[in-house]
């Protein structure tokens, strides 16, 4: 499950993660991560965003952050591993760009692939 620690809701971790956070781009998801320490025992903690000039509905931006979610929620164990044993905390925060409602499989494959390279980025740098 996304447990409530696991949800960044920091407004100095979200200023932070924006102004110096690592970008990576997988149309039409977008991913920034920051290594940080963070005020819980979870391994990252992770946000969703979409932004209403996209979806000017409620509705629509909400379906779009429950499926990206459900896709980080089945495949955070990409990356939890790494991060644990690196002894580090990281803010993940993910966003959708495109105005054109997205499926479910869409979305897990951008997110996985997100997954992917900051698994491949935990990997390759040093301690």
């Amino acid at each position: 499950t996304l447990r409530k620690p696991e949800r960044l809701v920091s407004k100095l971790a979200f200023d932070r993660l924006m102004k110096s956070g690592k970008r990576q781009h997988d149309p039409p998801v977008s991913a920034v991560w920051i290594s940080m320490s963070l005020p819980t025992t979870a391994p990252a903690q992770v946000a969703f965003s979409v932004p209403k000039r996209q979806f000017p509905r409620a509705v629509d931006r909400n379906r779009v952050k429950r499926l990206m979610r459900e896709v980080y929620r089945k495949n955070k164990t990409i990356v939890y591993p790494l991060i644990q044993g690196k002894g580090k905390q990281y803010a993940i925060l993910f966003v959708y760009t495109s105005n054109k409602l997205p499926s479910y499989a869409e979305v897990n494959d951008k997110i996985c692939n997100l997954l992917n390279r900051l698994a491949d980025v935990l990997q390759k740098s040093p301690e």
